[in-house]
């Protein structure tokens, strides 16, 4: 796998965001169930992909501008 992708996979930012986005669409899709309107499916989407795309695009540009590598699991003394 792409060194890159698991970065990003193990980066807190990016798991708080995949979770944000879960729950924004399961809330979004009961939602629409219960009430037969189909705005609340669409702001439930929306809500969560905002949070994402901000987490991708920072993501993207601290590689382009050559961030450090990850030292969250280094052993502190």
């Amino acid at each position: 796998m792409n060194p890159e992708i698991l970065r990003l996979w193990r980066s807190r930012p990016f798991q708080i965001a995949a979770v944000w986005e879960v729950l924004c669409v399961g809330a979004g899709i009961v939602a629409f169930y219960r009430t037969g309107v189909e705005i609340y499916a669409v702001a439930g989407i929306f809500a969560g992909v905002v949070p994402m795309s901000v987490v991708m695009l920072r993501f993207l540009r601290s590689q382009k501008a050559g961030a450090a590598a990850d030292r969250s699991k280094d052993i502190v003394q």
